[in-house]
């Protein structure tokens, strides 16, 4: 709650339900796989040089062809792009015959991509082969260092490649560790550990000559020297059309937001000399979302 009312209902609880898990997927399997497959491919290049450094260098030089086509495999077979099924079911609800199409086209596409792909695959795979047969011609390596050498380099390409096609989940892991920290080091323009201390409340609200707009929409002006006072122990209601400023009265008198000008008064005091904690514990808030949290019905309620 030390954040401003622009965070709490919406991109933190989106960070909160959404970034946090996946970071949390990304960061323990994603890392756990990319240090597997690094230590696979340093002791396959070692054992590779070792049975046939000729056999290797040359595969090496296919690496690039052969490891692309691994990623595109890889990617492929993950539905790179996003979830097609999901997005044709939904548009199928909009429309006929246009996404039915639409999927044809892209399958054609994503098949022909697929084929080139699996053509540098074994183009390569085909030239260490043959080099390798011109070395048992020249008696320059026997058949099973050949073998042995071209099996290495394969399984160390296969694991190059599944490591690159992480990248993208690296790239939005890192995206979401930018955004978790800029939430950790933002800084609120309401600040309310000092002031006065609120021990008893009355509870005549007041608020005086209000200008405000959210600091989302800055240019859109809420309230324009608004007044209004609720005397302690009545009753009042808020009435009016969807966007007209109901809930921006109770976010004034939270204080989830200061007014660009104006005061709003609690018994005679501005809460903005007032300490937030101790303004806050003698509010109670309903929202008109409903929430519950896993956890008693009274604490449910002290919420």
């Amino acid at each position: 709650m030390r954040l401003d009312g622009s965070m709490i209902p919406t991109t933190l609880s989106l960070c909160l339900e959404s970034d946090a898990p996946l970071l949390r997927t990304i960061v323990v399997d994603r890392t756990i796989i990319l240090l597997e497959n690094v230590g696979l491919v340093l002791a396959s290049y070692i054992i590779a040089l070792i049975l046939n450094w000729r056999i290797t260098l040359v595969v090496l030089a296919t690496y690039p062809l052969i490891i692309s086509g691994h990623i595109s495999e890889g990617l492929f077979m993950r539905g790179y792009g996003g979830n097609l099924r999901k997005a044709y079911l939904k548009a199928n609800m909009l429309a006929g015959e246009a996404p039915s199409r639409r999927s044809f086209n892209r399958g054609q596409i994503a098949g022909i991509f697929y084929g080139i792909s699996q053509i540098f695959v074994f183009s390569s795979y085909g030239l260490a082969l043959w080099y390798g047969s011109v070395l048992m011609e020249k008696e320059l390596a026997s058949f099973k260092s050949v073998m042995k050498s071209f099996m290495v380099l394969i399984i160390t390409s296969l694991a190059m490649g599944a490591t690159l096609a992480l990248a993208p989940d690296l790239f939005k892991g890192n995206q979401m560790v930018a955004f978790i920290f800029d939430v950790m080091d933002r800084k609120s323009e309401v600040t309310g550990d000092v002031g006065e201390e609120l021990m008893t409340v009355e509870g005549t609200i007041e608020l005086k000559s209000i200008h405000f707009g959210y600091p989302s929409r800055p240019d859109v002006m809420i309230f324009k020297d608004f007044n209004l006072k609720v005397r302690s122990g009545k009753s009042m209601a808020l009435v009016g059309q969807s966007g007209s400023g109901k809930s921006s009265v109770i976010s004034l008198i939270l204080r989830f937001y200061d007014p660009a000008s104006g005061k709003v008064m609690i018994d005679e005091k501005d809460i903005k000399k007032v300490n937030l904690k101790s303004l806050r514990i003698h509010i109670g808030l309903v929202q008109q979302e409903p929430a519950l949290f896993a956890t008693s019905i009274y604490e449910n309620v002290l919420y």
